[in-house]
């Protein structure tokens, strides 16, 4: 059985450092933590090429909002949405808060205008992680791994800022 190659306009070999504003975007881990970002001016073009992939991946839109996903490894489309929001080094006032951990003992901090855009973060992930509200509040945590969630709760009380109504 042989294969046609599908055609992708030209760009689409070629990847950039990040996410490209104003282009749709697919976003692939090929290999743990080797994370490509392949621009395209055409949503066809983004859908063909995603479609023709085997590793995991994420197809965003031209506003960067994720409108399909494909691959069998969780982690790695987890590793992706990190990749492609924010991060901060700790908290920003007035901000909600998602803080992950990414390997053992490096906690990442990603701030998020809204309750809504912070769940869905959140709820996207199989990391271990804590949502902390505006107020600097921890509202929920999740994942599978208790040794995570302290290092996570351990960096949040080093840093001092949260209120101490957050633990447990």
């Amino acid at each position: 059985m042989s294969y046609e190659p599908i055609e992708v306009e030209e760009a689409s070999q070629e990847t950039s450092s990040g996410m490209v504003e104003g282009r749709w975007m697919v976003v692939m881990e090929e290999g743990m933590g080797n994370i490509k970002y392949y621009p395209f001016d055409y949503k066809d073009a983004a859908d063909r090429f995603f479609a023709s992939q085997s590793f995991s991946r994420i197809l965003f839109d031209l506003d960067g909002e994720a409108v399909s996903t494909g691959g069998l490894n969780p982690f790695a489309l987890s590793s992706i949405r990190c990749a492609v929001n924010s991060q901060s080094d700790g908290f920003i006032e007035g901000k909600w808060m998602v803080a992950v951990e990414k390997g053992l003992g490096n906690v990442c901090f990603f701030p998020f205008r809204t309750e809504d855009k912070a769940r869905s973060f959140f709820d996207s992930l199989v990391f271990s992680r804590v949502l902390i509200d505006s107020n600097k509040i921890e509202v929920a945590s999740g994942g599978v791994n208790p040794i995570s969630l302290y290092n996570i709760r351990r960096k949040i009380s080093n840093s001092n800022t949260l209120s101490s109504s957050v633990w447990w």
